[in-house]
């Protein structure tokens, strides 16, 4: 009985995280956020920081960078492989009429279901550094810090070398700007 409800509960949270970050099993391929709700929303209009986010300074966020950029590799990788699992599984449902082709489906549903679990392990040990991830397929990643006394976002997307970009935190990736030509380097 304890093991039912154990397996239960690992699906449930995984449905909520799913959820939270946008990801849904029906229309995954079409997920275009994933930042999570908690730690995105509005900045009060005091100035005050919210209380479960990490503010980093741009030297705590660079010295991140390592840990962080593997996990973001694998974490597009494993979306990628999820999108292409995904149409294969569509195919298999259509083709299940013929009888070499019945076990497919499951096979691979089983199969993606271990990749969004995989996902969603990955997405939490990003979070668990204080990062968010804004978008899986770019590998978009921010670093919530003050600037003077503005909360913003450093941004760093999987292809950049360093942390060179902020943004706003009610802006998104189109608006950054760049870091050297705001203090002064």
């Amino acid at each position: 009985m304890n093991a039912r409800r154990g397996c239960r509960l690992r699906r449930r949270r995984a449905r909520r995280l799913l959820r939270l970050y946008g990801i849904h099993s029906k229309d995954i391929i079409g997920a275009s956020r994933v930042a999570p709700l908690w730690l995105t929303g509005p900045v009060p209009a005091s100035g005050e920081a919210v209380v479960d986010m990490k503010v980093f300074r741009l030297e705590e966020a660079a010295a991140l960078l390592p840990v962080v950029r593997p996990l973001v590799a694998e974490l597009v990788e494993s979306r990628r492989d999820l999108a292409i699992g995904l149409l294969e599984v569509e195919a298999a449902v259509r083709m299940q009429s013929e009888p070499a082709t019945s076990g497919r489906a499951a096979t691979l549903s089983e199969r993606m279901r271990k990749i969004q679990m995989r996902i969603i392990e990955v997405l939490e040990k990003i979070q668990s550094n204080g990062c968010v991830v804004k978008d899986i397929d770019l590998g978009l990643v921010d670093f919530p810090a003050m600037r003077g006394d503005r909360l913003v976002n450093l941004c760093w997307k999987l292809d950049e070398p360093a942390i060179s970009f902020w943004h706003g935190m009610d802006e998104g990736f189109v608006a950054r700007k760049p870091l050297r030509r705001t203090t002064g380097r």
